[in-house]
């Protein structure tokens, strides 16, 4: 989906039923496409215990299967049913990642599992297979007590493209694969300390 002069467009895919990634529609061709699968965890709050500040954070696992190493350079961006839109990371201090990092650390064996990476600590080469997966955190201050409903955009799961004209210029513009993740919240961020969203649906759409 794409806000192009005042219109949006999108294209989606079937949601997926095993809570991984299916390969997207393939619309473009591309001399190697590729894609890397997501399994998206749930979505939680975390409260800055030092001044009540909350935070959406979501952990997730990514794997490339393609048969070749790829760059795992993802943007995570998080968008209300207000419309507005946030990209991880911004506005979120040092010390609640780290604080969010070692709260995930804590029940795993740290010495035999990897650790749970933060949104500049993932980006990097990605070798393919299943032992290779790599888990991340991705965070968002909680600016909006009155939503119900939350969505996820990914990009950079997949080097797929799709080329369209704008409405009003009629120049080419080139939109992305993208994962859409949707969530539905209770409306009060309160009841949902300690609580898990699930994912309700997710598809690929070009944005």
């Amino acid at each position: 989906m794409v806000a192009v002069g005042g219109t949006s467009l999108a294209i989606a895919t079937p949601p997926a039923t095993d809570g991984v990634t299916p390969p997207p529609t393939e619309r473009v061709p591309v001399a190697e496409s590729w894609e890397l699968q997501l399994k998206p965890g749930p979505l939680r709050v975390h409260v800055d215990p030092a001044d009540g500040q909350r935070y959406w954070f979501m952990t997730y696992e990514v794997v490339n299967r393609s048969g070749k190493t790829r760059t795992w350079a993802p943007r995570f961006e998080l968008q209300s049913d207000a419309g507005k839109v946030q990209t991880s990371g911004r506005e979120v201090p040092t010390i609640v990642v780290t604080d969010i990092q070692r709260i995930l650390q804590n029940p795993r064996n740290a010495d035999k599992l990897p650790p749970i990476l933060d949104q500049n600590q993932v980006i990097g080469p990605i070798a393919s297979g299943r032992e290779h997966a790599r888990e991340g955190v991705v965070i968002w201050p909680i600016e909006d007590d009155r939503i119900t409903e939350l969505t996820i955009y990914v990009s950079g799961l997949s080097n797929r493209r799709e080329t369209v004209e704008h409405p009003q210029t009629g120049e080419a513009v080139e939109l992305r694969q993208t994962r859409r993740l949707q969530f539905q919240t209770p409306g009060d961020h309160g009841m949902l300390q300690g609580q898990d969203l699930v994912v309700l649906s997710q598809d690929w759409i070009v944005r």
